[in-house]
């Protein structure tokens, strides 16, 4: 694994309420890593999220593009603040 994607799977579990980040691939030696870890969104209810991120990035945008993914999810799933950076 990257060492920038250990980075952001190490920022996702800081911001999830068991500080637990799963990798739920089906291969292990895939290309893609599929992650899952548990929030509290603003009702209070724990939710789960859920977020697919390559195994080693080859384009220069991937972290902005990953960002953005993660607002969205943060946004549809009415999650609040938190910061992306």
């Amino acid at each position: 694994m990257n060492k920038e994607i250990k980075k952001e799977k190490k920022k996702l579990q800081s911001h999830s309420c068991d500080n637990k980040v799963e990798d739920v691939s089906v291969g292990k030696k895939g290309n893609h890593h599929k992650w899952r870890w548990n929030m509290l969104n603003d009702n209070g209810e724990i939710v789960r999220c859920q977020v697919t991120i390559p195994n080693s990035p080859s384009d220069w945008r991937w972290k902005k593009n990953h960002h953005r993914n993660i607002r969205m999810i943060y946004r549809n799933l009415k999650i609040s603040g938190y910061r992306i950076q």
